[in-house]
């Protein structure tokens, strides 16, 4: 194991670094993506989601199998386990005190085990509604979306020092159709994704609730959708779907996945929201989670070429020049 890049993922970083000419400035800067290590997945798993864990380890969840797998900070493995209980989860991490910490659908609420399966204690949600989507942040703690009414979205935050559950009803501009969402959290606001077309994004502001709702320059997947050099009439038929945005401080990013092909399409927006750069790759690769540390910061996805792989890349923005503008920068 270690750094490595393929000549097919070479061409795909050479792609994100070409500044796209719409909406292009001299002073804007630009997404650097530089792979650092990658690490087969054992067969018969198939993780459907990444959640970063304190002490700098990584949890691979198969919702498919209710398994997860450990890693370290090397992508090592740590352990394999089923996940204990009746309820298949929505998130789950394990602690610095290896304890492994799950919020569940039904009933919706955190639930403690040690690694072995042994139950350790609950924590009810005290929020009635649809839970829609859960995740957690290193040093931020547990946020929940739960849909509290047909035309109501509420956020819940959990802080790592706190043993109460902070609620941020989410302002009436976000979207109320009934679709599944991705949630993220930062320090400062909460990125609701849609999953499915037409794949709208929404910051939500933790200090009132207030929304703004991302604009792309143009429908993503609208008449310049992409067509992979394997495609065929039933590949152009398949659906996309997104994973959950990024915050990377300058500006933030996007992947969306065409289930019927290889093809991706990575989507940069600024601090404002705006689209500023749209990339279309022809490699099976995909970002679920980012760590940022100021103009800088990891990311990791996963790629299936001869056999899936959990990838991470260093992350960092830069201007035309080479120099970073720390103004650009979101403190």
């Amino acid at each position: 194991m270690g750094a490595r890049v393929t000549m097919l993922m070479a061409i795909a970083i050479a792609e994100l670094r070409t500044p796209v000419p719409v909406l292009a400035q001299a002073t804007a800067p630009q997404l650097i993506l530089e792979e650092e290590m990658a690490w087969s997945v054992p067969s018969g798993f198939a993780p459907t989601r990444i959640f970063l864990c304190p002490v700098d380890r990584i949890l691979l969840y198969s919702a498919t199998s209710a398994e997860f797998l450990l890693l370290d900070s090397n992508l090592d493995p740590l352990a394999r386990a089923s996940v204990p209980g009746t309820s298949v989860p929505v998130a789950l991490i394990v602690t610095r005190n290896d304890e492994l910490v799950t919020f569940d659908y039904d009933p919706p609420g955190l639930s403690r085990y040690s690694l072995t399966g042994v139950a350790l204690g609950t924590n009810p949600f005290p929020i009635q509604g649809q839970i829609v989507d859960a995740t957690f942040a290193p040093g931020l703690g547990w946020a929940v979306l739960v849909r509290t009414a047909p035309d109501t979205l509420t956020v819940a935050i959990r802080e790592p020092v706190s043993a109460h559950w902070a609620v941020l009803p989410v302002e009436s501009s976000a979207p109320s159709r009934d679709m599944p969402m991705y949630i993220t959290l930062t320090s400062t606001e909460v990125l609701l994704t849609e999953l499915h077309s037409p794949h709208d994004v929404y910051s939500v502001r933790r200090s009132d609730g207030r929304v703004i709702a991302f604009s792309q320059a143009a429908s993503v997947l609208s008449a310049d959708t992409p067509r992979s050099s394997r495609d065929t009439d039933d590949i152009a038929a398949a659906p996309w779907i997104s994973l959950p945005t990024l915050s990377l401080g300058a500006g933030y990013f996007q992947t969306l996945s065409h289930t019927g092909s290889d093809v991706r399409i990575f989507v940069r927006y600024d601090r404002s929201g705006v689209e500023m750069e749209r990339r279309t790759v022809d490699v099976p690769l995909a970002f679920a989670v980012a760590a940022p540390d100021g103009d800088k910061g990891q990311l990791w996805g996963a790629r299936q070429l001869n056999e899936l792989e959990i990838v991470r890349f260093a992350w960092r923005w830069t201007q035309a020049d080479g120099v970073v503008h720390q103004s650009e920068v979101l403190p």
